[in-house]
């Protein structure tokens, strides 16, 4: 039996499965739908139920309005009161119709709904219909209240009350039977669940021993073998008597084991082909190596003794650039303060040369103002030539005076003596008038006689005054000359001041220069002591690089 399963194809042995599967899911759903009718049904009937009786309490209630209403009617014969009588007949009416609709399927509640609407009618009949009847002519108002008082709408009233209850408890029943029926539907429903799941669990287990005993484990036998193979065990495939994929799959892997195990005979074979050919190449790749590497390192190594001598030579030169660089800027810081000297200087001779040029200026205003001046003196001295021949007229009035003077001397002399004491002084005085009225008579002569010498003496003034009225303007031309030259020495001073202050901007630059060439230098020093050390350790690395090569082809010769 096994043998012949085995050899079924896969395909069937998971259909088969699968359809162990299906059949239990249809046999639980078609329980489970049979069973969830039974439990619709019982709801439904036990809803009907509850519905009759809803109809019935609803009859008693619309009952029971009609009553009032007509009870009302025969105590106080006010017609209001058969409002509540028409709204209990329109309502028992409309819930007849309805229960007995809910009933069309039971006879037997049929029937007591058929004695209870008898009753119904007889009330009516008896004591509804007769008291509207008597209270339409009120000398019967007694009459009519004698029907409330010999208690003959009670006695109707207690029969239909007793007949709906009879209904009621028909209806219970009813309920109860139906209750009884939806909790064994209820169990039921939960018995068929667990039944169903323990039949699917069932069958899920079955499910799984056939697909585990006929697929599973052969494949786990075989990824064994596989294992066993690729990890270069010596192993027997089993299966390969098998009709179905596995089978396939035994035999095919044991095929191509046979043909892996071909293979690896011949890639052995190969191996130690290419062992031997690697080896020649080896020999060869090395002395090749070694003739290029060799060369190579030699030089690297000789470079790099080249390259460390130069490092020590750029290494002296940074300091010699350095130390330069130091002397320069302070040469240079030096040649900045003179430069900043001299512009000062400079400046103050740009300020001294203005204020000459101001002087000259000056000068030359006055010299002009001296030539105006000699015109006007030599004017003047013409005016002294005429003013010597007036003196002479002068000379004789001045002898007339002299004489009046004299005159009034010596009245002032007479009158200072009347004056006493107080007259003194004025005595002095006309004392000395006197006196100078004598000198001056002889000095009037010795004035005519000079003034002949001051005529002769005022002609050659005359001349000179206008020889020297040349000289001063001559003067004033040069002195115009000199101011024009001051101006122009002002604005060459002035530019030597602006290249002076250039010339100091450009040594402070220089300065800064310098001291960046100094950093430059100290860092050209740092960057070759780097080198230097680079190269110290390029030349021990090469040397190191020889030997490792040295022991890597001594190594490759030998394997």
């Amino acid at each position: 039996m096994l043998k012949r399963f085995s050899d079924v194809k896969t395909l069937w042995k998971v259909s088969t499965a699968f359809a162990l599967l299906f059949l239990a899911s249809v046999l639980v759903s078609g329980v489970t739908w049979i069973v969830t009718g039974k439990l619709e049904s019982a709801a439904a009937m036990t809803e009907h139920t509850y519905k009759v009786l809803m109809r019935v309490d609803a009859l008693v209630a619309a009952m029971v309005d009609r009553e009032t209403g007509v009870r009302g009617y025969l105590l106080s014969a006010e017609p209001r009161f058969l409002e509540p009588l028409r709204a209990g007949e329109a309502t028992y009416d409309k819930t007849l119709s309805d229960v007995r609709r809910l009933t069309a399927d039971n006879p037997a509640q049929q029937r007591r709904f058929d004695e209870l609407d008898g009753l119904v009618q007889k009330w009516k009949q008896a004591v509804s219909d007769r008291a509207q009847s008597i209270l339409q002519n009120p000398a019967r108002l007694d009459e009519a209240r004698q029907i409330e008082l010999s208690g003959a709408g009670k006695t109707f009233m207690d029969g239909i009350r007793a007949k709906a209850k009879e209904i009621a408890g028909v209806e219970m029943g009813l309920l109860a039977e139906r209750s009884g029926a939806a909790a064994a539907a209820g169990w039921l429903a939960r018995a068929t669940m667990i039944a169903g799941s323990v039949l699917m669990l069932m069958l899920i287990a079955a499910a799984l021993w056939i697909l585990n005993l006929s697929l599973v484990r052969p494949m786990v036998n075989i990824s064994r073998v596989m294992q066993a193979v690729a990890d270069g065990e010596q192993a027997t495939v089993v299966g390969g008597e098998r009709g179905d994929e596995v089978g396939d799959i035994a035999r095919a892997f044991a095929r191509n084991s046979e043909r892996m195990a071909r293979l690896a005979q011949q890639q052995r074979e190969a191996d130690e082909q290419a062992v031997v050919a690697r080896r020649r190449e080896m020999l060869t790749l090395a002395d090749r190596f070694d003739s290029t590497v060799g060369g190579i390192v030699q030089t690297v190594s000789s470079a790099s003794g080249d390259l460390e001598r130069a490092a020590t030579s750029l290494t002296r030169t940074a300091e010699t650039t350095q130390n330069l660089s130091t002397a320069v800027a302070a040469a240079s810081e030096q040649a900045s303060a003179n430069v900043q000297s001299v512009a000062s200087a400079t400046n103050e001779m740009s300020s001294s040369v203005g204020e000459i040029s101001r002087q000259v200026a000056e000068s030359s205003r006055i010299a002009g103002e001296a030539v105006k001046q000699a015109q006007r003196t030599d004017a003047q001295i013409g005016e002294l030539s005429q003013a010597a021949n007036r003196i002479g007229d002068v000379i004789k009035l001045i002898t007339a005076i002299a004489e009046q003077t004299n005159l009034l001397a010596l009245n002032a002399t007479i009158e200072a003596a009347r004056a006493g004491e107080a007259g003194k002084g004025f005595a002095v005085v006309a004392q000395e008038v006197k006196a100078l009225a004598a000198q001056t008579g002889k000095a009037t002569g010795d004035i005519a006689g000079q003034i002949s010498g001051m005529q002769t003496a005022t002609q050659i003034a005359v001349g000179a005054i206008k020889e020297i009225g040349g000289t001063i303007k001559q003067i004033s031309e040069i002195s115009s000359s000199i101011a024009a030259a001051i101006e122009e020495q002002g604005a060459a001073t002035q530019e030597i001041a602006r290249n002076v202050q250039q010339a100091a901007q450009g040594t402070t630059q220089v300065a800064d220069n310098i001291s960046q060439v100094n950093r430059g230098a100290g860092e050209t020093g740092s960057a070759a002591a780097q080198v230097l050390s680079s190269a110290g350790s390029l030349a021990a690395e090469s040397q190191r690089l020889r030997t490792e090569i040295g022991s890597f082809l001594s190594t490759i010769r030998a394997a």
